[in-house]
């Protein structure tokens, strides 16, 4: 009788015990102790308590880079030089800014690039409204923020309206209404396959 040589099909197992080599090292948080008196119900009456709410935030900030379609097209198309200069743009816009002050002098001994190349990767972020020129101070850009910013984006460059329909730098793309029984409260919308970008009023050409 012959045996069963056929070779199995089934996919090796996904080891739910392995740990991100990266993780050798932690991450750093910073801890936020919020205390507050509350007052618990009790058989005598009310009874003054004090909790703590703890929440963790990172320590390390940095500009953040936003996953639109636009935004992805162009950064692929982007040279090694001018990929490098955005990657500084990134390292180095300040928190809550709308402009990054970019002096040659002190960025091409970081980056490793002569200034004939410099300029050539700045026209490059300019011409694909990564970058602006800004008025009133040389070398001064406007970051566009549908891309990269570092902070809050709401805070920032909403305008004095009362409320965010009305408000003429902001756009309401999605809505989670939460409830008591909504699973992952604390996680905001997920829109897939939307190339909708949020309107801040707000373009690299301003």
């Amino acid at each position: 009788m012959e045996k069963n040589t056929k070779k199995s099909t089934s996919r090796p197992k996904n080891s739910k015990n392995e740990k991100n080599p990266f993780l050798n090292k932690p991450l750093e948080f910073i801890e936020i102790q919020r205390e507050t008196l509350n007052n618990v119900p009790t058989s005598n009456g009310f009874q003054s308590r004090r909790e703590t709410n703890i929440s963790l935030f990172d320590s390390d900030t940095g500009a953040k880079l936003y996953k639109t379609q636009s935004f992805e097209k162009v950064v692929y198309n982007l040279d090694e030089k001018a990929l490098k200069l955005l990657m500084y743009i990134c390292l180095h816009l300040g928190k809550d800014k709308e402009k990054i002050h970019l002096t040659r002098k002190k960025i091409l001994p970081l980056i490793g690039m002569g200034e004939s190349s410099y300029y050539a990767a700045l026209k490059s972020l300019v011409q694909i409204g990564i970058v602006a020129n800004a008025k009133g101070r040389a070398n001064m850009y406007w970051v566009n923020p549908h891309y990269i910013f570092n902070g809050s984006r709401y805070s920032t460059f909403r305008s004095s309206s009362t409320s965010a329909k009305d408000d003429v730098n902001i756009k309401i793309v999605a809505t989670k209404h939460i409830t008591p029984n909504s699973k992952n409260d604390d996680q905001p919308p997920i829109l897939e396959n939307s190339s909708d970008t949020p309107s801040y009023g707000f373009e690299a050409d301003d």
